[in-house]
């Protein structure tokens, strides 16, 4: 499955920024891990990370990795 921007199994950048305290987010608001995409539902990317494990991101929490 692909959604316009995202497609299964490509590696990304999720924001877990509800992982840690406000101190440790950049001035974006964000604090980055890296994760790999395994799925979509209408409204979310669903992606797997180290630092979460399978977690169901809105689409502005997640970067292409560049």
């Amino acid at each position: 499955m692909k959604n316009q921007k995202y497609e299964v199994g490509q590696k990304v950048i999720l924001n877990c920024k509800n992982l840690v305290s406000k101190k440790h987010l950049d001035d974006d608001g964000w604090f980055g891990v890296y994760g790999t995409i395994i799925g979509f539902t209408p409204k979310r990317i669903i992606a797997e990370c180290d630092a979460r494990g399978v977690g169901y991101y809105k689409p502005e929490n997640v970067k292409e990795m560049s």
